[in-house]
C-alpha cells in the first residue's frame, strides 16, 4: 500500500507499535509509532497528520482461538473510528475486510457476492465482520465517508510465511538456492483445496479506486473472480523451476479453516462496474514474483 501511495505522488504516514524491520526511507513517507489500543494516542496522531484518507490495515490471522487478539482488534477500530468522526470526519477511511466474513458457502452460491449472509467460522472472520458492522454504524449515525472492502485470499512478493503460497515458493526457493540439488519434495497441508488467488499489487489498487471510485457503507468483494486449487500453484511452480516436485500433504499443515472451506471464489462484478478496476497480473506472474523476490 504504501509503494503505491508513493507511486501516485501522496504524503503517506505509516503508523503501528513500531516500524517493520524493512521499512524503508522516502522523503514523502514518514512513520510514526502508536498504540491503536489507546484513545489518546490515536487521537494525537490524528491531529498531528489531518489525514485526508485513512486504510486500517490491523489483523491478525487465525491460528486458533484468541478472544484477547480480537478484543484488541475491536477497540483499534474503533478508536479509529471514533477519533475520526470527531477529528477529521471528512477523511476517507477504508476498513479492509475478508471473505472469511462469508464462512462456510455452499457450491450453488458460488461465486460469492456481497449480498450473501455473512457468518463467519473463525475469529479472524468474527472480528472482520464487527469491524465492518463497526463502521456502518459511524457511517450511518455520523456521517462519516466509511468504505469496505472483503478481500480474498492474496498472494504476491513479499507476502510473509503462514500463507500457502508464500510457503511453497519458499520451499521451491530453498530448493533452488541449495549447491547440490536432489530430488524436490514440497509438503503441502491439502493440495485439493481451492481459493480465489488475487496478486497483492492488484488489490492495493482496488483499495485505491473503493476510495476514489466506490460508494460509502457499500462493500466490495476484492478478488480475482476465479478459483485455483493449490495444485494449480505446485504445477505453475514446477514450471517456473523446470522441476518436477514430489508432493507430500500433511493434514497437520492445513489450517482450520481450509478443512472446513474447501472452495471459495468471489464475484467481483460490483467493484468493476462501480469502480472501473479490474485484476491485471495473472498468477503464473506472482508466483515468479515470489520466487524472485
Amino acid at each position: 500500500m504504501v509503494d503505491f501511495c508513493l507511486a501516485e505522488g501522496l504524503r503517506v504516514y505509516a503508523s503501528a507499535r513500531q516500524a517493520p524491520d524493512d521499512f524503508a526511507s522516502h522523503p514523502r513517507l514518514e512513520f510514526l509509532r502508536c498504540d491503536f489500543t489507546k484513545a489518546q494516542e490515536v487521537d494525537g496522531l490524528i491531529r498531528r497528520v489531518r489525514p485526508t484518507c485513512l486504510v486500517n490495515l490491523v489483523a491478525h490471522h487465525d491460528g486458533g482461538p484468541r478472544a484477547g487478539a480480537f478484543q484488541d482488534e475491536l477497540i483499534v477500530a474503533w478508536n479509529l473510528l471514533r477519533v475520526a468522526a470527531s477529528r477529521c470526519s471528512k477523511a476517507r477511511l477504508l476498513l479492509v475486510g475478508s471473505c472469511a466474513e462469508y464462512g462456510l458457502i455452499a457450491p450453488a452460491h458460488q461465486p460469492v457476492s456481497e449480498r450473501h449472509p455473512l457468518q463467519p467460522m473463525s475469529w479472524y472472520g468474527l472480528f472482520k465482520l464487527s469491524q465492518e458492522l463497526l463502521g456502518l454504524h459511524m457511517h450511518k449515525a455520523r456521517g462519516i465517508p466509511v468504505y469496505l472492502a472483503r478481500t480474498f485470499n492474496l498472494i504476491g512478493p513479499g507476502q510473509p510465511r503462514g500463507f500457502v503460497a508464500a510457503d511453497l515458493a519458499a520451499q521451491y526457493r530453498s530448493w533452488h538456492d541449495t549447491p547440490r540439488r536432489t530430488s524436490l519434495v514440497i509438503r503441502v497441508g491439502d493440495a485439493g483445496t481451492s481459493r480465489d488467488f488475487l496478486d497483492v499489487r492488484d488489490a492495493v489498487r482496488a483499495y485505491w479506486f473503493i476510495l476514489q471510485h466506490g460508494r460509502p457503507g457499500r462493500p466490495y468483494n476484492v478478488c480475482f473472480g476465479r478459483s485455483h486449487a493449490v495444485r494449480d500453484l505446485l504445477r505453475l511452480l514446477d514450471r517456473s523451476c523446470g522441476v518436477r516436485a514430489r508432493v507430500k500433504q500433511d493434514a497437520r499443515l492445513a489450517p482450520v479453516r481450509s478443512r472446513l472451506v474447501r472452495h471459495i471464489v468471489g464475484d467481483n462484478h460490483r467493484l468493476r462496474s462501480d469502480t472501473s478496476w479490474a485484476p491485471t497480473i495473472p498468477l503464473e506472474a506472482s508466483l515468479r514474483d515470489m520466487l524472485q523476490a
